[in-house]
């Protein structure tokens, strides 16, 4: 059963402040965009893409690209989180659903009555940002160590002609058990760059690879009926004072 979408922001492992950082802080702003095909491929196409498979956007850009995304009927935002860190501590954000998931079932017997009874788990789907901030020690640039992933759950696959399974009861019966395969995808990316104050970070992670045929097969056909959609991640640091507001003029 699906949870209300939640919004958890939390910051671990303190580190040493940057050389030169002081009271400076940064304010870091992620947004989260699912996008079709066509959008992916204009977005890279207009923005030049570096060797690692980012993007760099100057604040102008960011905001055109916002409005862009924003005006597109197919394009779907799932979450825009922010936080204040400081630099040099690691930090995460998530804007992630718990649903339960059937992943097993297992066979009991009682008085003489035998069922199989599923097995579920807690799965926790939606975006989710890892981001270390590190200030220069010039008080101009921001390096960021980043990783971005989404979680998918596709359903379940058709256990069509795997072998069965079966549990013996007390009487030496064989009974049936069903078989369920739930479909699980995980986009993913990672970079460490160096960005000018200000400055935007894009991210275009991609699903890690499906060894398993059957579960790819029902993901391309879930993906050919509503659509196929890929994940834009946009990191945005800027170096605050103690109160939030920006250090350089025009952030």
């Amino acid at each position: 059963m699906k949870t209300l979408v939640k919004l958890l922001i939390a910051t671990v492992g303190i580190l040493a402040f940057a050389a030169g950082a002081g009271a400076q802080e940064i304010h870091i702003k992620a947004s989260f965009f699912e996008v079709p095909r066509t959008t992916l491929e204009t977005l890279q196409k207009n923005f030049a893409v570096a060797s690692d498979g980012t993007e760099r956007l100057t604040p102008e850009q960011m905001n055109s690209t916002l409005k862009n995304l924003r005006s597109n009927p197919d394009v779907k935002s799932l979450s825009a989180p922010e936080v204040i860190t400081s630099s040099g501590r690691q930090t995460q954000m998530r804007a992630t659903e718990i649903q339960t998931v059937v992943t097993n079932f297992t066979f009991q017997e009682n008085s003489g009555n035998s069922s199989a009874v599923p097995q579920s788990e807690k799965i926790e789907c939606g975006p989710i940002l890892d981001v270390i901030p590190t200030i220069s020690s010039d008080g101009q640039k921001i390096g960021l160590k980043t990783t971005a992933s989404l979680v998918r759950f596709f359903g379940y696959a058709d256990p069509e002609g795997l072998p069965s399974r079966f549990a013996t009861n007390s009487a030496g019966e064989k009974v049936n058990l069903p078989i369920i395969l739930p479909v699980l995808q995980v986009d993913r990316a990672s970079a460490q760059s160096t960005l000018d104050d200000g400055q935007t970070l894009v991210l275009f992670p991609k699903a890690d690879v499906e060894q398993d045929q059957r579960l790819t097969r029902h993901i391309a056909q879930a993906e050919m009926k509503k659509g196929k959609k890929f994940l834009v991640v946009m990191i945005t640091p800027t170096i605050v004072d103690a109160i939030g507001n920006p250090i350089h003029s025009g952030n």
